[in-house]
């Protein structure tokens, strides 16, 4: 068993974040936040990167006011003490700011979908608003809506330097039947318009009642490369369970697991 350590982040402000204009967090959405992270199942990553798993158990978390005027949420952890070591060691030597952040988004357009759509089933597109427009993530979502009801978002990351992300979550109620390969050329389709020739990393998320799959395109990633993703994503989407990466083999690999896929204990 690795050697657990406890750790008080700050995990969010309400101080303006330059990459976004000065967008900032209320103190309403911090005291949610502050109430998801007791809740427990939180996955943790590391410098906003899904392949970048941190190993931790939230014990407590709350909300503070701050001596500058500010409110700020904070979260008392149990990590792999090795892990935050290597963390913190790198940290130094990049000269970054370090730390651990979370990322929010804010609704810009809903589309119905076309006569007939599938019932129960929700995909939101996502993209972060410091390296997309407003524009250029609701024509995406819109792409999408020709076949599934679709929701366009701005994505905050609220760290330092915020990475392009684009994001992607298919959102279905149990029992729910989603014809993947038929939903993949939609998704093939609206990533080519969004991502152009960015170096965005992109995440496909399945969230059902029982089962959270996510799908990891790494940042820098070639659209040649994206395209060959999304060919053979239809097998992860439909049977996958935890985090996979998309590999320099031109192939799915698993990552791990996700804690949202456990099971609560009984009572």
């Amino acid at each position: 068993m690795p050697d657990k350590i406890t750790k008080r982040v700050i995990v969010a402000t309400t101080h303006p974040m330059r990459a976004y204009g000065g967008v900032r967090f209320s103190r309403e959405a911090l005291a949610g936040l502050a109430d998801s992270l007791n809740k427990g199942k939180t996955p943790w990553h590391l410098e906003h990167d899904a392949l970048q798993p941190l190993d931790a158990e939230v014990i407590a978390a709350g909300l503070n006011e701050r001596d500058d005027g500010e409110a700020e949420v904070w979260a008392e952890l149990r990590v792999d003490g090795a892990q935050w070591g290597a963390y913190e060691r790198a940290v130094v030597e990049a000269g970054a700011p370090g730390g651990i952040s979370v990322s929010a988004t804010s609704t810009i357009s809903r589309h119905p979908g076309p006569p007939g759509a599938p019932v129960g089933v929700e995909v939101v597109v996502a993209a972060d608003a410091a390296h997309f427009s407003d524009e250029e993530i609701d024509a995406a979502a819109a792409e999408i809506a020709h076949n599934v009801p679709a929701r366009s978002a701005e994505l905050f990351q609220f760290s330092h330097q915020p990475p392009a992300l684009i994001v992607l979550e298919f959102v279905l109620d149990g029992g729910v039947q989603v014809a993947w390969g038929v939903l993949g050329s939609y998704v093939y389709d609206a990533l080519r318009k969004l991502r152009k020739d960015s170096p965005a990393a992109v995440q496909l998320v399945v969230e059902e009642p029982e089962r959270v799959v996510k799908a990891v395109i790494p940042h820098g990633t070639d659209q040649a490369t994206v395209d060959k993703a999304l060919a053979s994503w239809e097998r992860v989407a439909a049977q996958g369970r935890g985090v996979y990466s998309y590999d320099e083999a031109e192939d799915w690999r698993f990552s791990h697991p996700d804690p949202r896929n456990e099971k609560p204990a009984d009572d």
